[in-house]
């Protein structure tokens, strides 16, 4: 894999190098017994805000002081997010989300990919090797081995994001064994983690991304009609909206429900609990969720479990109705301004990312859906992230035409 040099000016090197320590930061925590102690765990958090700090103080060296303003008020929601969630990352997610004015997108995803990639293969060999445990659960006398993660998932949902990521940085100039290279990586971890859902997502993107963009066909994805506008348009706010509604309607005794339900591996049963336990508020609160590693470490009943992998209902009820419905307009308005400038893969994407988001608690990790970032970028008109959106092309890239919102 050959990755381009790209020269980036002192204010994209700041943002760069704090979110490669906030990407690799998150996935450590996320391992099985790999941990940080508290005090390098917060001292990498100072490491991660001066850089932020210093690349808003650019920021705001050059905007106008309306757009300045609007910024430092979009901080301080960030700020009271954090400490009524008592989550400081909810503080550096939104400072990214606001800082990546003058970043391409491609530059972002692929420091992230080679991030997220290096990082996970590091700890995924510690695990095959015994230094760090490689915890297997059962299902149906299946066992399903978590590579050095706390999660079995964790793997799949990190190579469908770096493979989303590659693909969208070289679309049409992605050559055929690399793709080849991709499917079998895919089954190879499949094999051994037996995840279904980011497995099915896998395929089914590289199959995509070899219809519409290396045979460049327009079969059922003609970006031209009008009814895509409209989809661009209801798609997230549908999907999120059907997710509240088949969550709140679920009852065991309802066997169409229960079927899904199954299909989902109790995520159904589980998001109607917590959302009739904790319901929906306008603003951000604490929430204590109680996932897999807290019944371990703390010898819990598996009854207390309530983690709500939905990621349209995990944000509606910790981080409030009105940051989700600002979230949800900001990938509205990227899958929009997509459609007119006719990038199939990044429509794919957003597509993708709906379905993804119901079975999974994706939807502004940056770590696992960097397409958060450039959702915002496009919703407050960051000129050079969202100048990443280019129209697709089959032999070139073309500079693309700006749609203001």
């Amino acid at each position: 894999m050959i990755i381009k040099r790209t020269k980036l000016n002192r204010p994209s090197i700041l943002y760069i190098y704090a979110l490669v320590l906030f990407l690799i930061r998150y996935i450590i925590i996320g391992t099985s017994t790999l941990k940080l102690e508290k005090i390098i765990s917060y001292a990498v958090y100072g490491v991660i805000g001066m850089l932020l700090l210093l690349k808003l103080a650019y920021f705001l060296k050059k905007i106008s002081i309306k757009t300045a303003i609007w910024i430092l008020i979009f901080l301080a929601f960030g700020v009271a997010m954090s400490i009524q969630t008592r989550n400081p990352s909810v503080i550096f997610i939104v400072m990214f989300l606001i800082l990546a004015n003058d970043v391409q997108f491609t530059t972002i995803a692929r420091y992230t990919y080679i991030t997220i990639w290096i990082t996970c293969v590091f700890v995924v060999l510690l695990s095959l090797l015994g230094i760090i445990e490689n915890r297997v659960f059962y299902r149906d006398g299946i066992p399903k081995y978590a590579l050095g993660f706390i999660y079995v998932g964790t793997v799949n949902n990190y190579y469908l994001h770096c493979v989303i990521l590659r693909i969208f940085e070289k679309r049409s100039k992605i050559k055929w064994n690399e793709l080849f290279i991709y499917f079998a990586i895919a089954f190879m971890i499949n094999s051994v983690s037996h995840v279904r859902g980011d497995f099915y997502l896998t395929i089914i993107i590289l199959l995509l991304s070899i219809i519409y963009i290396k045979w460049d066909s327009n079969f059922a994805f003609d970006l031209r009609k009008k009814i895509w506008k409209v989809v661009a348009l209801i798609y997230m706010p549908v999907m999120c909206l059907a997710s509240f509604y088949i969550t709140m309607i679920f009852t065991p005794s309802n066997s169409f429900l229960w079927k899904i339900n199954t299909f989902l591996s109790d995520r159904l049963r589980i998001s109607n609990r917590a959302l009739f336990k904790f319901g929906f508020s306008p603003m951000a609160r604490q929430i204590e969720w109680i996932g897999t590693s807290a019944l371990q470490s703390q010898g819990l009943d598996k009854s207390m479990y309530n983690y709500v992998d939905n990621g349209f209902i995990q944000v509606g009820i910790e981080y409030g109705l009105l940051f989700l419905s600002i979230i949800i307009i900001a990938y509205s308005a990227l899958f929009y301004v997509s459609v007119k400038n006719e990038n199939k893969f990044l429509c794919l994407w957003i597509l993708t990312l709906g379905i993804e988001c119901i079975i999974y608690p994706n939807l502004i990790s940056i770590a696992n859906n960097l397409l958060v970032i450039y959702s915002v970028s496009v919703l407050i008109g960051n000129s050079k992230t969202s100048g990443a959106d280019i129209k697709h092309s089959k032999t070139s890239y073309i500079k693309p035409r700006h749609y203001r919102l």
